[in-house]
């Protein structure tokens, strides 16, 4: 297994995408999460849009390259894997719309994918949501049967979308666990807020992501969603050995002193994992 921020030679560009049938899990989120990270980072980035319903990526990201057929023909997904394969950035985040798993899995197999991206050097992160619902559930366990330990897997956690209490007690948690699956936690951000995002888009004639969209906000929505997005790329650095295949790529460094992840705080109010008696203060 490659240690943290360890580099690998044979690696030389990194495909991150989801690859799970349920929707509302927050599938585009995470994905606009990793690329505002990579953008403020200065990693030279690709975004493809395969949501031809939501299109949020290509909605929001004028660079985002639309590939509305992707999910449902394999002459389309063929062509991806292609230009995936060429790489043209050392990160490449590739958006799947819900309910496209079992397609999707074929077509790895058929079409020898995970072959395909060995031998051009490209390893792929596949972003897994574990929600206690029955649809997320079976295609998480079937992605995993399939791909193996043939790609990382990038846990994300939504509390605002979904329980995870099934999905901790089960095998499966500690088989991701055993092939070295890292995690994010994605904090909650408030329906105001949201909804001064949704108007702010309007204003702009489309929609942003969400810190671009930070400075156009009340004061107190754009600290939050500032804080947001601090976490969340404080947290895409903990574990970018497995979104960018070099470390020295990462230019701009999050400052640790002033930025604490979501889940190191999580982790220490919900479990005490600081060391100390919760009632010694």
């Amino acid at each position: 297994m490659t240690k943290k921020n360890e580099k690998n030679p044979e690696t030389k560009a990194r495909l991150i995408c989801p690859l799970q049938s349920t929707g509302r899990v927050g599938k585009s989120t995470a994905c606009e999460a990793v690329l505002s990270w990579a953008k403020w980072a200065e990693v030279d980035c690709v975004a493809i849009d395969a949501d031809d319903e939501h299109r949020t990526l290509s909605q929001k990201f004028g660079d985002a390259q639309l590939m509305a057929e992707v999910a449902r023909e394999a002459s389309a997904f063929k062509e991806l894997i292609e230009a995936v394969a060429a790489a043209p950035a050392p990160l490449m985040v590739a958006d799947f719309p819900a309910q496209a798993t079992a397609f999707l899995l074929e077509q790895i197999e058929a079409l020898r994918v995970l072959d395909v991206l060995d031998e051009a050097g490209v390893r792929m992160t596949v972003m897994l949501f574990p929600a206690d619902d029955d649809s997320a559930q079976r295609s998480l366990a079937a992605a995993v049967r399939q791909l193996g330990t043939r790609v990382d897997y990038l846990l994300v956690r939504s509390p605002a979308r979904y329980r995870t209490d099934q999905f901790d007690r089960s095998k499966a948690a500690g088989k991701l666990a055993g092939y070295g699956a890292e995690e994010i936690y994605l904090p909650v951000v408030t329906r105001s807020t949201l909804e001064e995002v949704a108007s702010a888009s309007r204003a702009a004639g489309r929609m942003l992501p969400w810190a671009e969209a930070a400075p156009a906000l009340a004061t107190a929505s754009r600290f939050e969603l500032e804080a947001w997005t601090n976490k969340v790329r404080a947290q895409c650095e903990e574990v970018m050995r497995i979104l960018v295949p070099d470390p020295d790529l990462v230019k701009r460094r999050v400052e640790r002193a002033e930025v604490a992840g979501s889940r190191d705080i999580r982790e220490k109010v919900l479990h005490g994992k600081d060391g100390l008696d919760p009632l010694d203060f």
